[in-house]
C-alpha cells in the first residue's frame, strides 16, 4: 500500500462556512486555543480541528475530532483485514467500503494489537459476527443497528456445552494459545493459512457449523468432526471451528477436550456479565483504557505525550472520534492519556476511552467537495501504520441530484497581504454528494481567477461568497501582518546562510502570528541583497555561489517588518587544528616556566572532553614559550581559539615561522572566542608565548584551535533534522553547518548507541539510513554532529515500542517503563532483582552507578582505583567496580557528610537533580545552552541546571516529568529505565 500523506495548509481541515463560527475555547487540558475550523460532512457528521499553544511544552498540539449523532443515514462500521492477524491501514479500510458503494464519512483506527501476531488485543465484531473474542478485562465501544452506541467493559465469557450437559470455559477465541492454560476456539479466519497458528503440541477438536453464530447473547451449535492428539498448527477448513488446548496445560482444561468424541454437539454461547445491553451489539473494537467515566477523568493513567486517539459518547448519546498528533516539533507535541481525558470532557464527553495511539493514530476523513477519504491528520511516522482494525462511518453513495447547500472552503481564514489562496466548492445534494455543477464564485476585495483568490496588498478582511441559484455560502479571509518573519533553508529556520561554492541554495520566508504560520509565499515578502560573489534570482529567494569568496546581507521584508541574514560563501572550510582531545606529551620552556598538559577536568573543558592546560610563572618581561608544531594552509589568515582566563592581564602570542602575531591580553575571566590574525605568509604554527609585565604565577586553558579567514568566529551549532517512514524501514536526514557549508567532522549516527551505518552528501547535507527490521521494541536513535569549530548538535528520534510488547519482567504489566526496562533486560544492563524489575522502587546511588557502568560497558582496568570516600566499606561488593569507575570518569565525586568527610552514600537514594547531573557529565562539552523551561526551574541548583536543561532539551526526561522538574524528587527505577534508553 502507497503511504499517504496530506499536507494542509495552516489549518489542517478545511475551513466549512456553512457552520456558525465556533466560539474561542480555552483548554485546560492542552493549552491556548490559537486556531479552530469545522466542516459538515453529513448532517449527523462533523469535522472539526483545534490548534493549541502549550506553555508547558513551548509548542504546538493539533487536534482532529469527529461529532456522529446516531441517525438512519450513517451506520458505524468495525473493519479489519481478511484475517484476525492481517493489518491493514485505515485508508485502505475506506477504499475497500468505497468500492462496496459506501461514501466514507469519517474513520479512526481502533485497538491496540500484538505487534509479534497482529491480532487485537480486545474484542472484535463485524456486521453481527464477533471475530475474535478477548475474555480477559478490557473495555469496548459497541454499535447497536440503529447505529447508536455503548462504552465499557462488557465483561465477556464463553462457555461450551456439550451434548446438553457438563460443559466447559473457553477462555479465547481466535487469540493466540497460551501454554499452561485456558481451551481456545478458532475459526478459518484466524490467519492467511487457514490454521490455529501454534507451535507446541496439543489437544485439537475439528467441529463442524451446525447452526447459529457467535454474537453476545446467541449461541453457536457445533459438531466434533474429529479428535486430535499431539498435534500443532491444524488446518481449519472454510466453515469449521477447532477447540484447542496445549498439552502442557493442567488436565482441568485437557481432560474436558480430550473426553470430546466424533459426533458429540457442543454448544458455545457468549454472555456479557456486566450488561445484557451489549446482546444488541453488532459492531464491537476493543479498547484498552478507561479515560472518563460518569463525567470525571480517570485517575492514575499512563503517563508520556504521544500521539493519541479516543471515542467517547456524550450525554445525549452523540459520539466524539478523536485525534491529536504528536511527536512533530513546531506542529504537535502530542498528549498524556489525562489530559486527552480532560480535553474528552470539555467536548461533553460523559464516557470515553482511549485506542491505539502513537504512530497509529490516523483520522480519515472524505471532505464535502471530494468523492474518496483521505488521510486529515498528521501520522507521526510519516505515514499510516497498517493496524488490527479500524471504526468508520458509512452512508450510501447514491446521488439524490436535488441541490441542498453550497460548499466553500479556503485553506486558511488568515493570511498575508498579497497571499493567492486555493478555494474549493462545490454544491451538495441533499444526500450530502458533491454534484457536477459549478459554483459562482465573486469576492469583495482582491482578484479571483479559476480557482485561486489573491488577496489585496493591505491589512483588512476579505468575503467570498458561492453561488448556486438561490444557494450560498460565504467566507471571510484576514489579511495580517505578521508578528515575526521566519526564514528557512531545506525546512529548517537560518538566521544566517552559508553556501558552499558553485551552489545554489533556495530559501522560504513565513510569517508567523500568535505561533501560526500565515497563508501565502515568498511572493508576499520583499527579498534584497546586498554583497559580492553571489548572483540571486529575479524573486531573491534563490542564491548561487561563485568559485571565489563571496559576502552580503540579505534582507527579507513585509510591512515595516524586516529580517537580516548574513550570507557567505564557504570557498575554505575551517580547518581544526587541535582539539587536544589525544593524549600528548607534557611540553616546557626550556626554563620550566611554562608547561603545558592535557587536561580532562569537565569544569576546564570548553568543547569534547579535554583541553590544554598551561601552567605559568612568570618574570616581569620575560616571556616564556613551549613549542608546538602546527601546519597553516595558505588559504587561512587568522587563528580562532578559545581561552579560559583568569583576569590577570597574561598576554598570549602565537609564534609562527615567519614572526610573531599580535599578542592578545586575556584579562578577562571564564572562556572566551578569540580570533589571531597571522603573520602574512606564515605558513606554520611554532609556539605559544605567554607573557606579562610583571611577576605572574597561574593556570591558563585553550581549548579548539581552528584555522580561520577574515576573522570569523564559528559559534553556532550544526543545523540537524531526523525523519523516520515506518512503511520503508528508512531514516531520512539533514545535517549541515550553518557558517561553514556542509563539511561536518564530526557525524555520529547510533540506534540504541551502536553506530548505524549511513549515507551522507557533504555537498547538500543529506543523510539516510535503512533501519533495522522492526521487533516491536523500543529503539532510540540519534544524529550527533560536530563543525571544526567544536560546535556539537544532537537530535533524536523514539521509535516507540508496539503496545503489546510483552512484559520484560512479571511486575511490569501495563507499567510505563515497559519498553525501557526490556532494552536494560535485552542490552544485559539489568536482570531486574528477585525475578522483578521493582519499577516504583526508588534507586540508590550505588544501584544508579551499577547500571549506568554496564550501560557504559567501558574497556578500561578500574580495580586499581583508589576512591577518596570515606564510607568506602559500606559500598557493596557488586556496586565496586561500577564505583571505581564513575569516580575516575568524572561522574560520580560524592558529597559530604554532616563531619565534613566525603562520601559516596552508596545506600542513599538518588535524587532527580543528581542523576541528570550524573549523565549530564557524560556528554562531551560543545552543545548550545539551553533555558530551563519547567515550572520550578528556580529551584534547580546551579551545579545541575545546565546538565537539566540540555538533558531536557534532548527529551531524556519526556517520558515521566511535565510541568515541574521536582530536583530533589527521589529516581524510580522506571524513570531511571527510561533515561538510560534516551541518552543513547
Amino acid at each position: 500500500m502507497k503511504p499517504i500523506l496530506q499536507k494542509l495548509l495552516s489549518a489542517a481541515l478545511a475551513v466549512c462556512l456553512l457552520l456558525p463560527p465556533l466560539p474561542a475555547r480555552a483548554s485546560e487540558a492542552l493549552g491556548h486555543d490559537l486556531a479552530a475550523s469545522g466542516t459538515e460532512l453529513n448532517r449527523s457528521v462533523t469535522l472539526s480541528d483545534g490548534t493549541f499553544w502549550s506553555d508547558t511544552y513551548s509548542d504546538l498540539r493539533q487536534e482532529n475530532y469527529v461529532v456522529y449523532t446516531p441517525s438512519e443515514q450513517v451506520k458505524p462500521v468495525v473493519t479489519y483485514g481478511e484475517t484476525a492477524r492481517a493489518l491493514t491501514t485505515v485508508r485502505s479500510a475506506a477504499r475497500e467500503l468505497e468500492g462496496q458503494g459506501w461514501r466514507v464519512l469519517a474513520g479512526i483506527n481502533g485497538d491496540y494489537y500484538g505487534v509479534a501476531h497482529g491480532i487485537p488485543i480486545g474484542t472484535t465484531m463485524v456486521n453481527g459476527v464477533l471475530r475474535n473474542i478477548s475474555c480477559d478485562p478490557y473495555y469496548a465501544v459497541g454499535f447497536r443497528a440503529d447505529g447508536s452506541a455503548m462504552i465499557g467493559d462488557p465483561q465477556l465469557t464463553i462457555h461450551a456445552i456439550v451434548n446438553g450437559g457438563s460443559g466447559f470455559p473457553i477462555y479465547s477465541f481466535n487469540h493466540v494459545r497460551q501454554s499452561e492454560y485456558g481451551i481456545f476456539l478458532y475459526d478459518s479466519r484466524f490467519n492467511d493459512r487457514h490454521t490455529t497458528g501454534t507451535s507446541e503440541p496439543g489437544i485439537d477438536v475439528i467441529c463442524s457449523e451446525v447452526e447459529g453464530s457467535l454474537t453476545i447473547g446467541g449461541m453457536l451449535t457445533l459438531g466434533v468432526d474429529e479428535v486430535l492428539t499431539e498435534v500443532s498448527d491444524t488446518q481449519v477448513p472454510e466453515g469449521k471451528y477447532v477447540i484447542s488446548v496445549n498439552l502442557k496445560a493442567s488436565e482441568g482444561y485437557t481432560d474436558p477436550v480430550e473426553a470430546l468424541k466424533p459426533g458429540d454437539l457442543i454448544s458455545v454461547s457468549v454472555a456479557s456479565q456486566s450488561d445484557t445491553a451489549w446482546n444488541a451489539a453488532v459492531e464491537l473494537i476493543g479498547a484498552p483504557e478507561l479515560l472518563v467515566q460518569g463525567g470525571e477523568v480517570q485517575p492514575g493513567l499512563p503517563t508520556g505525550a504521544a500521539p493519541r486517539t479516543a471515542i467517547g459518547q456524550r450525554a445525549d448519546g452523540s459520539l466524539v472520534f478523536y485525534t491529536i498528533d504528536g511527536r512533530k516539533a513546531g506542529y504537535s507535541i502530542g498528549a498524556t492519556l489525562t489530559a486527552v481525558a480532560m480535553r474528552m470532557a470539555e467536548l461533553g464527553c460523559v464516557t470515553a476511552v482511549a485506542l491505539d495511539g502513537g504512530g497509529s493514530t490516523t483520522m480519515v476523513a472524505t471532505l464535502p467537495h471530494e468523492t474518496a477519504a483521505r488521510v486529515v491528520n498528521r501520522p507521526s511516522e510519516g505515514s499510516e501504520r497498517a493496524v488490527s482494525n479500524h471504526v468508520l462511518l458509512v452512508t450510501p453513495n447514491t446521488p439524490s441530484g436535488r441541490a441542498e447547500h453550497v460548499y466553500l472552503a479556503a485553506p486558511a481564514a488568515r493570511a498575508l497581504p498579497g497571499a493567492k489562496l486555493t478555494l474549493t466548492s462545490a454544491v451538495i445534494d441533499t444526500n450530502g454528494i458533491p454534484m457536477p455543477d459549478p459554483v459562482s464564485i465573486r469576492s469583495d476585495g482582491g482578484s479571483y481567477d479559476g480557482s485561486v483568490l489573491t488577496l489585496p496588498d493591505t491589512v483588512g478582511r476579505v468575503t467570498v461568497t458561492g453561488s448556486y441559484g438561490s444557494l450560498s455560502a460565504a467566507a471571510e479571509i484576514e489579511t495580517v501582518l505578521p508578528e515575526s518573519i521566519v526564514v528557512r533553508r531545506a525546512g529548517t529556520p537560518v538566521t544566517s546562510v552559508t553556501i558552499p561554492p558553485e551552489t545554489s541554495v533556495s530559501l522560504t520566508a513565513e510569517g508567523v502570528t500568535n505561533h501560526l504560520t500565515l497563508a501565502g509565499d515568498n511572493e508576499c515578502f520583499t527579498w534584497r541583497f546586498a554583497g559580492e560573489g553571489i548572483a540571486v534570482s529575479e524573486d531573491g529567494a534563490t542564491l548561487t555561489a561563485g568559485a571565489g569568496a563571496g559576502a552580503g546581507t540579505l534582507y527579507v521584508g513585509i510591512g515595516e517588518k524586516t529580517v537580516e541574514l548574513p550570507v557567505n560563501v564557504a570557498a575554505v572550510p575551517l580547518r581544526t587544528l587541535d582539539g587536544f582531545e589525544q593524549t600528548f606529551e607534557p611540553l616546557s620552556s626550556g626554563d620550566g616556566a611554562l608547561t603545558m598538559i592535557r587536561s580532562a577536568t569537565a569544569d576546564y573543558v570548553r568543547f569534547g572532553r579535554a583541553s590544554a592546560q598551561l601552567d605559568y610563572r612568570l618574570a616581569a618581561s620575560t616571556p616564556a614559550t613551549v613549542p608546538v608544531e602546527y601546519a597553516l594552509g595558505a588559504e587561512y589568515n587568522c587563528v580562532e581559539l578559545w581561552a579560559l582566563g583568569s583576569g590577570n592581564g597574561v598576554r598570549l602570542t602565537l609564534e609562527t615561522d615567519v614572526g610573531p602575531a599580535a599578542p592578545v591580553t586575556l584579562g578577562f575571566t571564564g572562556y572566551r572566542a578569540l580570533s589571531i590574525a597571522l603573520p602574512s605568509g606564515a605558513r606554520t604554527l611554532t609556539g605559544l608565548t605567554l607573557s606579562s609585565e610583571e611577576e605572574l604565577r597561574g593556570t591558563l586553558w585553550l581549548d579548539q584551535l581552528v584555522l580561520a579567514y577574515d576573522n570569523l568566529v564559528d559559534a553556532y551549532a550544526p543545523e540537524l533534522s531526523l525523519a523516520y517512514s515506518e512503511e520503508a524501514q528508512l531514516l531520512m536526514g539533514h545535517a549541515f553547518d550553518a557558517v561553514n557549508g556542509a563539511a561536518l567532522p564530526t557525524l555520529r549516527l547510533t540506534y540504541d548507541g551502536k553506530p548505524l551505518a549511513h549515507t551522507f552528501d557533504g555537498r547538500t547535507g543529506a543523510l539516510t539510513a535503512a533501519l533495522p527490521a522492526y521487533d516491536g521494541c523500543a529503539h532510540y536513535v540519534t544524529l550527533t554532529a560536530g563543525d571544526a569549530a567544536g560546535n556539537l548538535a544532537r537530535r533524536s528520534l523514539y521509535i516507540p515500542a508496539a503496545d503489546a510488547l510483552p512484559p520484560a519482567f512479571p511486575d511490569l504489566a501495563g507499567h510505563w517503563c515497559n519498553p525501557s526496562a526490556e532494552y536494560l533486560m535485552r542490552t544485559g544492563i539489568s536482570n531486574g532483582s528477585d525475578g522483578r524489575y521493582k519499577p516504583d522502587d526508588n534507586i540508590t546511588r550505588q544501584e544508579f552507578a551499577t547500571m549506568l557502568y554496564r550501560y557504559l560497558a567501558p574497556e578500561q582496568d578500574f580495580s586499581g582505583v583508589e576512591l577518596p570516600f570515606h564510607d568506602n566499606d559500606r559500598i557493596a561488593s557488586w556496586a565496586r567496580d561500577a564505583a571505581r569507575a564513575m569516580y575516575s570518569l568524572g561522574v560520580v565525586g560524592g558529597g559530604k557528610d554532616a563531619d565534613g568527610n566525603l562520601c559516596f552514600m552508596p545506600e542513599a537514594n538518588i535524587n532527580r537533580q543528581e542523576a541528570a547531573t550524573m549523565l549530564g557529565r557524560l556528554f562531551e562539552k560543545g552543545y548550545a545552552s539551553f533555558e530551563l523551561l519547567y515550572a520550578d526551574a528556580a529551584s534547580v541548583p546551579g551545579w545541575a541546571a545546565s546538565h537539566v536543561a540540555f538533558l531536557s532539551a534532548s527529551g531524556v526526561f519526556e517520558e515521566f516529568i511535565e510541568g515541574s522538574f521536582e530536583p530533589t524528587r527521589p529516581l524510580t527505577r522506571a524513570e531511571m529505565a527510561s533515561m538510560l534508553l534516551r541518552i543513547n
